[in-house]
């Protein structure tokens, strides 16, 4: 305040502990994780969401579970965002958001990640059922105000197409190459009528793709040669 001539802040709240399965997280203990530890492994975005997932007033503990929690969590919403309506739909302002939001709920951030859950969920509904009618209304009074607290929380920040190729290596690529490779064997051995090397063939496909699986991707075969997504 001495150097900007301004209130600092309103009010002030301590955040409840880390809970690293049976201990808190310490010094003293040896269990400290740090941030720039966890984003070798996870992206920014997973961490982000785990840990707004305790209120700041309850523990929260922090385990590897609650990290892939939060990236399938993660994974579906984008998966969603993918969708063409969504770009199509009308951002609110946010002074439009409602005054029943969580947030003016003593800051019940689990709250809010549970609406914002239940709209994707009747998001991927509407989809299923209702986007024939083209009358993007339903979803827009649903999806578009979540879609704004997500950005505030700053989730949902990549293309979703960086977001699925995030962590593929050089050697997946070499996979895919080798997948597509033994695909083209395949179907040729299959035209040519080479029943026994087809079979081999495409058995060695089944292979490479257990192996792309394995590493936590799934590949899907276009008409320009195949692609990897994460899963």
């Amino acid at each position: 305040e001495c150097a900007h001539g301004k209130t600092m802040a309103n009010y002030w709240v301590h955040n409840e502990f880390l809970n690293m399965g049976s201990e808190k997280m310490s010094k003293s203990l040896g269990n400290v994780k740090l941030v720039h530890d966890l984003l070798k492994e996870w992206d920014g975005e997973v961490i982000r969401l785990a840990l707004l997932k305790a209120h700041y007033r309850s523990e929260l503990i922090w385990t590897e579970a609650l990290l892939q929690e939060s990236k399938a969590q993660l994974d579906g919403w984008y998966r969603l965002k993918i969708e063409p309506e969504f770009s199509e739909l009308k951002m609110p302002d946010i002074s439009d958001l409602s005054d029943d939001l969580g947030i003016y709920d003593d800051l019940n951030v689990p709250e809010i990640l549970a609406s914002v859950a239940r709209n994707f969920t009747e998001a991927r509904i509407w989809l299923k059922t209702s986007r024939a009618n083209n009358d993007l209304t339903t979803l827009e009074n649903g999806i578009a105000p979540s879609l704004l607290i997500l950005d505030i929380f700053g989730l949902l920040q990549k293309d979703p197409d960086e977001w699925f190729k995030a962590g593929l290596t050089d050697e997946l690529k070499a996979l895919r190459d080798q997948y597509d490779e033994v695909r083209e064997h395949a179907v040729a051995a299959k035209e040519a009528g080479d029943k026994a090397k087809m079979g081999e063939l495409f058995k060695k496909s089944d292979e490479i793709r257990d192996q792309i699986a394995d590493a936590g991707f799934i590949i899907e075969t276009g008409p320009n040669g195949s692609e990897l997504r994460r899963k």
